[in-house]
């Protein structure tokens, strides 16, 4: 199993009062592991740094997304066979646009000095670097704090499963299973 994205205590700690049992470390983990694997999976990241591989087909512009996000270095880049040079950049880390080389943000590889990512049917980027935050800590809290409120939402309906739930109608009351639905 990957690496999970979220701590299991975060996801304890607004549980608190609502769990028993002896289970409950094991519901947790596994609930921590299940929402780290969703937002893998719906997102298409890994999140965590890592190093990665890959070929993509040249758009014919000066810029490429690449799979992963944040970028933090880039080892090789080639396009068409020719390797390419990181762009030199001055003493505050920007990139001197009037040389020839390659730059990176986010999850975008950029050529400088006239140079393009030539247009192609087949691969003929190739790319190694590295991606994603350094620790969990890092994350982006807006995506932290979902992942823990969707394990605490799916916990709190896996409780509710066969057991009977009123729905108010103007006829009056309805009770149904969670699994009719």
């Amino acid at each position: 199993m990957a690496s999970l994205l979220v701590n299991p205590n975060d996801i304890r700690s607004l549980l608190a009062g609502t769990i028993s049992g002896d289970t409950v470390d094991t519901q947790v983990n596994l609930l921590a592991g299940y929402v780290s694997d969703l937002a893998r999976t719906y997102c298409g990241q890994q999140f965590l740094q890592g190093t990665y591989q890959e070929q993509y087909r040249g758009n014919g512009g000066v810029a490429l997304v690449i799979n992963q996000q944040p970028i933090t270095a880039v080892t090789y880049l080639s396009v068409n066979n020719c390797s390419i040079a990181a762009c030199p950049q001055d003493a505050n880390g920007a990139y001197l646009v009037n040389s020839c080389g390659y730059g990176f943000s986010g999850s975008e590889l950029f050529l400088y000095g006239g140079q393009t990512f030539c247009r192609s049917d087949r691969p003929n980027v190739f790319v190694n670097y590295t991606a994603g935050y350094a620790t969990v800590d890092n994350l982006p809290r807006d995506l932290y704090v979902a992942l823990v409120s969707e394990a605490v939402w799916i916990y709190s309906e896996l409780k509710r499963l066969g057991k009977l739930t009123d729905r108010f109608t103007e006829a009056g009351t309805e009770q149904y299973k969670i699994v009719d639905i």
